[in-house]
Order: structure tokens, then sequence, then C-alpha cells
């Protein structure tokens, strides 16, 4: 095999299957007449095989997404792969002791005090944190850290097993934040970490699942004073787990996200629909509009579990949940109005064999556009380079219909 003969093979394999073998054929052919002709040609006839194998490619009507059926296939497997790999995070309790615990969030610190003491026998005791992000000076560096701030019974609270016999603040860190900037000191009690301004010794480590709540924390500082204006969470615990009790609401699931999850998605919706051209036969017939809310429909619950992959959307943080969702679902949608224009509004499968009509000269007298044609022959779309009084919109010319009025 020769050097040209390696090239096209390769070429050969970027054309669509259904297309390959007729396709090398013909371009076997060429190289053999080329070869006899002029040999010093026959290296630039191959190299422009890929351009013209990746031509097919693009415009193939034979896509793995041509047939609607497998583009909904292909978008619910991978919805549904989302869906088990985020499962757990989405309907497990914001807690892990959900039954035996309640909280109520941005509660200022002096209803804190009276909820402690108005609560009744229904609850073992009640603990007040707050959730901050303070530069902390490390043995390495300063930097910027997520810190726990809360009352010195935060723990016993939470059933979180620590050990410290300290009075006054109490400084823990958690295991990362020991490896990290401590290098796995075992002999860490009396190092000292300076928060605020405030120079604390650190107390011990929490494990990476000791912590109860939802959230990422690098240290936990227990005080006995908190600032009279500090708002936060509060955290009960239930004396007799089962028994709801009716002075506090108790933590629901994730599912209780779902509420807003709707809206935004409605939302991004409403932003495509404003600066999109719904015409061109999105939404011809029922099938057609059946596809588009398809499509939506398993686009939202993809992206909604990419958001909480990538940015972590717990209950503490939903502002950051907002800002990774609404923007994936206007470019989700976006995508999904695009790929409907490029199909057929009758059969649905994607255009093919695109042709450049007309000169941008001729813009305002003539047409000037790119035609794509169903493969089946169901009608021609005509898209305008230029958006004219005449021909602002892409246009649907039904081949169907105009062989039935030229037959009758």
């Amino acid at each position: 095999m020769s050097l040209h003969d390696a090239i096209l093979m390769g070429a050969r394999w970027l054309v669509p299957p259904l297309q390959r073998a007729e396709w090398y054929a013909e371009w076997d052919a060429e190289l053999c007449y080329i070869r006899r002709a002029c040999d010093s040609r026959a290296m630039t006839f191959c190299l422009g095989a890929y351009k013209d194998a990746f031509w097919l490619r693009r415009h193939c009507p034979c896509r793995p997404l041509d047939s609607p059926l497998r583009c909904l296939a292909l978008l619910a497997t991978i919805a549904a792969m989302m869906l088990v790999s985020t499962g757990r995070a989405i309907l497990s309790p914001p807690f892990r002791d959900a039954r035996g615990l309640v909280e109520l969030k941005d509660t200022p610190v002096d209803q804190y005090e009276a909820i402690w003491k108005n609560a009744g026998p229904a609850f073992a005791g009640f603990a007040f944190y707050r959730w901050v992000s303070e530069p902390v000076r490390t043995p390495h560096a300063m930097a910027l850290y997520s810190i726990v701030r809360g009352t010195n019974n935060l723990f016993q609270v939470l059933n979180v097993p620590v050990m410290s016999a300290a009075r006054g603040p109490v400084l823990f860190v958690s295991r990362e934040m020991w490896r990290m900037d401590f290098d796995n000191d075992r002999k860490l009690a009396g190092h000292f970490l300076e928060i605020g301004g405030q120079r604390l010794p650190v107390a011990g480590v929490i494990a990476d699942d000791a912590w109860p709540l939802a959230g990422r924390i690098d240290a936990w500082l227990l005080e006995d004073r908190t600032p009279p204006h500090a708002k936060g969470f509060v955290v009960g615990r239930v004396a007799a787990p089962g028994v709801a009790p009716t002075t506090l609401p108790r933590p629901g699931r994730r599912v209780r996200d779902f509420s807003g999850v709707f809206g935004m998605a409605l939302i991004a919706c409403l932003v495509v629909t404003v600066t999109t051209s719904l015409k061109l036969g999105v939404a011809r017939d029922a099938r057609a509009r059946a596809f588009l809310l398809a499509k939506a429909a398993l686009i939202v619950p993809t992206v909604y579990c990419c958001a909480l992959l990538l940015f972590s959307a717990d209950i503490f943080c939903p502002l950051i949940f907002q800002i990774a969702f609404v923007p994936g679902s206007v470019s989700a949608f976006y995508w999904s109005v695009t790929d409907q224009r490029r199909r057929c509004p009758v059969c649905l499968r994607f255009l093919s064999s695109p042709v450049l009509l007309g000169k941008a000269s001729q813009a305002f007298l003539g047409w000037y556009g790119t035609e794509r044609m169903c493969a089946l022959g169901h009608g021609v779309l005509r898209v305008p380079e230029l958006a004219t009084s005449c021909s602002g919109s892409p246009q649907w010319v039904n081949l169907e219909e105009l062989c039935a009025k030229l037959s009758g």
C-alpha cells in the first residue's frame, strides 16, 4: 500500500458508514487516473479527500440523532444517568439525622434564646450557629476559609463525637484542613490559628462524616458568647424522634426545591421565547410540538443534575445554584429550538444538501440565501442570508402540497 492509498484509507473512516463504500470506490478510481496523468498532484488530491469527508460527515442526513426517536432516547439516557448519579443528593434529607433534628434559617440570636426558653419538653436542646467566610492565618499562608461559629453546645446537640475540656473559644478543623495546612501532624493540639485577628488554639480534628448538616466546612469555632445582632441557624434536637413538634418546622427533603427549579426553568423558557423566533414550523403540528416539549422535559433534569454536581447546590447556597441553573437552561433550550429548526417539520429528520443561491448584491431584488431539503422529499427550507422586508425569517416550502396543487 502506497502513501497515497494510506491517506485515502484514513479519510475513508471519516465518511458516514452508509456512504463509505461508494465514496471510497469513487475516490480510489479518481486517484488512479491522477497518478497516470500527473503524479505530483496526487498528494494534494488525497488531502482534499479529508475536506470532502468532513463535509459529508457534517451534512449527512443519516446521523446518529437524525431519527427523532433516537434523539429522545439519547436525551433520556443522559437524563437517567445524571439522575442516578445525583439521586442520592436530590432525595436524601439535608441532615443525616433528619428525623431527630429541626432547623430555622435567618434567625436573630435573641429569638434563639426565646425559642430555647419556650420550646417545651418536645426538644432535648437547641444550638445556634452561623456560617461565615473569614481570613485565617495558617502555618503556611493566609487564606479565606469557611467557618462555622456556634454556641458551645453545638456539637452536643448534633451528636458530633468530640472530646475537649477547654473553656472559652474552642476551635476544631476539618480533616482536609489538617492534611493541607498541618501536614497530618498528630500533635495538632496546641497549634494556634489566627481568625479575625484573634489567636486561637486548635482543640482537635473533625472527621469528614461527623458533621451531620449540609455544606463543606473548614473549621468550627465554638464560643461562649454570640454577637447580639448576629443572624444564623437555630438547630434543635427532638427529644422523642418520630413525634413531630409543632413549634418548629421540620426539615423536608430536597424535593421541596423542585418548585423553585420549575420556576427558574419557566424563566429560562420565557427568555428563549422572547429572544427567538418560533416560526419555521418549530411547532407546525402536534407531532412537532410534542417532540419539542419532550426535548425540553428531558433537558431540565439533566441541567439540574449538572448544576448539583458542579456547584453543590445545597440548602445554604441557593444563589450559586441559580447562577448555574438558569444560564444552563437557557443554553439548553436554545439548543432545543436550534435542533428543531434544522429538522423537517413533517418527518422531524435533519435537512440536508445545503445550497447557497443568489448573490449579496441581489438581496433586495431577488433571493439570496441557503436552501436545505428533506431527504424524503417533504419540502425545502429557505434560510435568507440577509434579513430584508421581503424575506426576514426562514420559510418552509411544502413540496407535497405544491405537487398536489400541480397535479390537481
